[in-house]
């Protein structure tokens, strides 16, 4: 018995990077599981981390605010510490989803042009003086999408790069989880417009999916 479960969780999945993210999201959810089991106190901050990848993914171009009602909902529960250490901890798991997705789409055709540019090149070279600062400084206070496309445009390495986003994103979700202890916003406001953020976000990539199956069929 366990022999099968071991060869079954090992056993390669497609490529290399599928067979990396399947098993990590099967290893967050035993985590969550014996977290649940375990720690039933903490049950709660379970679909916090799950919020804080989803959030902070791929999408979150969509709602580029969608994370910041989660940060000021748990902020009210649970220690700024927690909230900050485990927020970032999804963010950068997300974020290395976002690094090779955005690494496969710079090698499109229509991107790759991008590359030569006059801007891109100016951009590239100011990333290059200092782009570990860069990449902390739009982790913290600025839209982090530019530091996503020029870490990949540069061919800055991954790993510094998620370190870097560590640094920037820790003292942003502190400070959120901070204030939402202090400013009193009622909780059943935050709930609804996280309800609200998920909604909007799936219903655009319900969209965005009709759309993109309406034009290969065409």
């Amino acid at each position: 018995m366990t022999h099968a479960i071991v060869r079954t969780w090992t056993a390669p999945r497609g490529g290399a990077l599928s067979t990396f993210y399947l098993r990590l999201v099967g290893a967050l959810a035993l985590i969550g599981i014996v977290v649940v089991l375990v720690l039933p106190q903490f049950a709660d901050l379970v679909p916090y981390v799950v919020l804080a990848i989803w959030f902070n993914g791929p999408q979150s171009p969509v709602v580029p605010a969608g994370f910041e009602p989660v940060l000021l909902l748990y902020g009210q529960f649970y220690s700024p510490w927690v909230i900050a250490a485990l927020g970032t901890a999804g963010n950068v798991v997300a974020e290395a989803i976002n690094y090779e997705l955005f690494a496969l789409a710079a090698q499109q055709k229509a991107l790759r042009r991008l590359h030569d540019s006059r801007v891109v090149v100016w951009l590239k070279r100011m990333f290059g003086k200092a782009p570990f600062v860069a990449v902390a400084v739009c982790a913290a206070a600025f839209p982090f999408w530019i530091a996503r496309v020029l870490v990949v445009l540069a061919r800055y390495p991954i790993g510094w790069h998620l370190t870097a986003t560590a640094v920037g994103r820790f003292p942003r979700f502190w400070v959120l989880a901070a204030l939402g202890a202090t400013i009193g916003i009622p909780a059943k406001w935050l709930a609804a417009l996280v309800g609200v953020s998920l909604l909007a976000t799936a219903i655009i990539l319900i969209v965005r999916s009709m759309r993109s199956l309406t034009t290969s069929k065409a």
